[in-house]
This record gives C-alpha cells, structure tokens and sequence, in this order.
C-alpha cells in the first residue's frame, strides 16, 4: 500500500539526474565563529526574538549545483538543541546585484519565492554538524544571476536539556568573515525597512538534489514524564529503506504511524479533545503497529526503485492511546521529515 502511494504522487514530481551540495563559503560545519543571528538563542540574543537576515550569494558560488533548483537549505549548528519559533519566513530570490543594500525591500523582486513558512515552529539540530531547516518546495536558479536569502523570525529561542548561563550565546550558528549579512534585531511588531550590514555571516549548505532525514516539532506526554519521541534512519533513496522508530513510548501499546505530504498551513493543529497534542501533516497514510516492552517500535519503509520519487518530501509522526481509569488519553511524538533524493 506504502509502496503503491509513492509510487502514485511521483508524477508530481519531475525525475532528477545527480545529487550535489555546495558549501559557503567552506563545507567545515565545527570551524567559525558562533552568533545566534539570524535564529536567537538562549544567552544575550534572547532579549532579541524577533530577527531579520539577509545574505547574498554568488552566482559562481552556486555553480558546483548540478542541477538548476535549491531543494533545501543548511546552517552549521554550534550546539545540539531544539530551536523554536513562533513562525519563520524564508524566501529566496536571483537578483543581478552584486552587494546587499541596507534597505531590505530594495534586495528582494517581485520573483522571490517563499520556500518555507511556519508557524510554532520546532527545529532539532545537531552540533558541529549541517543542519537542514526544512524547506516545503524547491527554488529555481537562472543562470548568471546571484542569491538573496531574506530569513524573518519571530520569537525565537533555542531550547536545551541544559542551558548556559546568560553570558553565553548557547543556539549559535559558524560564521565566516567571507559572508555578507544584512541584519536588524530586537524590532517589535515589524521589522525596520534598512538594517546593519556586516561581513560576518552565517555559513551555509545549499543542496540541488538531497536525500536527507530531519526531526521537526515537540510531542505531548498524556499522563507521562515525558513525550515519545519519533527518531528516523536509513537511506532515503529509491531502492533503499527508511525505518521510523519510537522512543519513550507506552510499553506493550498499540501505536500509529501518521504519514503525510505536506506541513504546510494549516499545519500544526491542536487535535480534537487533546490541546496539548498537535498534528504536523495531513493523515494521507496511517499505519498500526505495537511498541515492546521497553515502549519502543519501528516502522520500515522500503522506496521504491523510482528516479521520479526524487524531491518528494514525507512527514511522519507517531501517536499513542492511553486507556485507565482516569479515562481515556492521547500521547504524540515529535515528526520527522525524509527527503526523498537520488
């Protein structure tokens, strides 16, 4: 059934031939200095949620691209945690420009596309590594022309298991003197229309073709200590296997596996009867299973040997009933994100 559904939605998408990712303006995702610009943090920068970034990158930069699109966009985590937003907006636009204005309308066409937009928004990422931030579509490049990426949060803050004292930035991302970035902080209701410039920027990781596996979100526990948390591995290629597995959960439950399409609006919404609880994708699938006696189960999800999967992009995430006599309960794990790539 799994396999037939895929294999229905690929025409959707068109069939890719390589797989590349450039770096800028260096692929070292443990070097660099750390700011919490563009996306907040713990420390000092939590004083300043609300964030608006831009940077421009070279059309010789993105020449390493073998294919004429952005599917997904990275960041080099300085610290393994959670970030949290109450919505961010990410838009990308090719302009003939070479520099960044200080007015931010004046960096943007009326052409630039919104690749991602959420709100309540949970991003799990780990130190010293790329990070993807979840993009919902896929960003055409015209040759000969240069990158603006314009990035606007509202609060953020990074979450840990254990935070730094105020006087560190703990949520930092590498930055290198190489990057042009535009900037205002610590705005209100709107952002200003000009920013500071700067020639520290963040570092980032621009794929064309990706196979890629991601965390997203936050669970609700139900009556427990803590929520179940949905973890994700394997190949996410055509011919290979994604095995979603469960942690934390209820021992010896029957449990659901929620597949769908697409986590954009009106995702995520509270579900019914359980406010707590919140649904990050539509239920296009859903698939029973049992956790063990330790509460833990996983599902696997074999790929099809299909070049036109490639770009198509699965949101997963368990749930759990809990029956007792104080009644009848719900608990959820966080969703995870695989990226379908070749």
């Amino acid at each position: 059934m799994f396999t037939r559904t895929l294999l229905a939605i690929a025409v959707l998408g068109s069939a890719l031939l390589g797989q590349n990712t450039v770096h800028v303006p260096d692929n070292s995702a443990a070097s660099g200095t750390g700011s919490s610009i563009p996306f907040g943090s713990y420390g000092f920068w939590r004083f300043a949620p609300n964030q608006k970034y831009q940077t421009i990158v070279s059309w010789q930069s993105l020449a390493g691209l073998t294919q004429p699109f952005i599917e997904e966009l990275g960041f080099a985590s300085s610290h393994s945690g959670v970030h949290h937003f109450g919505s961010i907006t990410i838009k990308l636009d090719q302009v003939s420009a070479t520099k960044l204005s200080p007015t931010f309308a004046a960096n943007l066409t009326a052409n630039a596309v919104t690749v991602l937009h959420a709100n309540d928004y949970y991003w799990h990422h780990t130190a010293d590594s790329w990070s993807w931030l979840g993009l919902q579509q896929r960003f055409p490049l015209t040759p000969g022309k240069n990158l603006v990426i314009d990035i606007e949060i509202r609060d953020g803050v990074f979450l840990a298991p254990d935070f730094g004292p105020e006087s560190t930035n703990t949520g930092s991302f590498r930055t290198s003197e190489k990057m042009t970035r535009l900037y205002a902080v610590n705005w209100k209701t709107t952002p200003p229309a000009t920013g500071y410039l700067s020639s520290i920027g963040s570092k980032l990781a621009l794929s064309s073709q990706l196979s890629a596996l991601g965390l997203f979100g936050i669970g609700c526990k139900g009556t427990g200590k803590v929520s179940p948390s949905l973890v994700l591995s394997g190949s996410a290629r055509p011919t290979g296997q994604v095995d979603v597995g469960l942690k934390l959960g209820l021992a010896n439950n029957p449990s659901l596996l929620v597949i769908g399409f697409d986590n954009r609006t009106p995702f995520p919404v509270p579900v019914p009867g359980f406010p707590d609880c919140k649904l990050y994708q539509p239920v296009n699938i859903a698939l029973a299973t049992a956790t063990d006696s330790a509460g833990q189960a996983t599902v696997g999800l074999p790929l099809p040997a299909s070049t036109s999967l490639t770009g198509v992009r699965l949101y997963t995430q368990f749930f759990q009933i809990e029956i007792s006599n104080a009644g009848i309960g719900l608990r959820a794990s966080n969703y995870g994100r695989i990226l379908i790539g070749k």
